[in-house]
């Protein structure tokens, strides 16, 4: 099949220094991988991408090829007892000759799951979490932004309490403080737009202005009808004003 790939072609994509050749075994088991249609594909694509890996640990090239192909099952949305059973059809075979309970297989695949090689490869494999969730976060951001401003609660009508207000501006302050990089992100920058970032800190400087006005006394009436002026925070009086 044409998606097959040779030894020159694999060894090409590995690092400086890892370039001695692919043992036969090691080859014939990657194109037996690639020729599974959907589940080859994913597979291909995970073993040429993340092959820097290498670098990072003293790792084989049957140990990284049997990982990429567990993380691509798992990425196909199969448990960790499928993948598994998949990339080691034979251990588990053996296992359940042999009479291992289901209950110490278990343990091993959670094991294996949880390695070193498996965990490196989940991270530059899987979106994070927060960043699957921004949609979330940005709605979430929306409705403490609503009760900072204050006015009136949508289902009983009563005004929003103080209390409520300098609770939402301190959440709002800090749902908008810059989050620090971590080792497990995909290298994926979201970029704001010039007009989102001026946003942003005009909203930082409001909640932060507010919070400060009723700290020092001053009315729901007056913070809830504060406003932007010009791509600023207007300034809200203060009670000697």
């Amino acid at each position: 099949m044409s998606n097959l790939i040779t030894e020159e072609q694999f060894l090409n994509s590995l690092p400086g220094g890892l370039k001695n050749g692919v043992p036969k075994k090691v080859l014939d088991d990657i194109n037996d991988m690639i020729a599974q249609g959907e589940e080859g594909e994913v597979f291909k694509e995970n073993l040429m991408s993340h092959n820097h890996i290498l670098k990072e640990g003293k790792f084989s090239l049957d140990q990284y090829v049997n990982a990429v192909k567990y993380i691509s099952y798992r990425l196909l949305n199969m448990t960790q007892r499928e993948a598994y059973g998949r990339t080691f059809p034979a251990k588990v075979t053996n296992w359940l000759a042999t009479g291992t309970t289901e209950k110490d297989i278990s343990s091993y695949v959670h094991a294996y799951n949880n390695s070193k090689l498996v965990m490196r490869l989940y991270d530059v494999t899987l979106v994070p979490f927060h960043l699957l969730n921004q949609p979330l976060r940005q709605e979430a951001l929306m409705v403490e932004a609503k009760l900072m401003r204050g006015g009136f609660d949508d289902i009983t009508g009563k005004p929003i309490s103080h209390v409520v207000q300098e609770r939402a501006a301190r959440t709002v302050l800090e749902m908008l403080e810059t989050p620090e990089s971590t080792p497990t992100e995909l290298q994926l920058k979201v970029k704001d737009s010039e007009e989102t970032s001026e946003l942003k800190s005009i909203m930082k400087d409001l909640a932060s202005a507010q919070k400060d006005f009723l700290e020092r006394g001053g009315n729901l009436k007056d913070v809830a009808e504060s406003v932007i002026v010009e791509g600023e925070a207007k300034e809200i009086p203060s009670e000697d004003d």
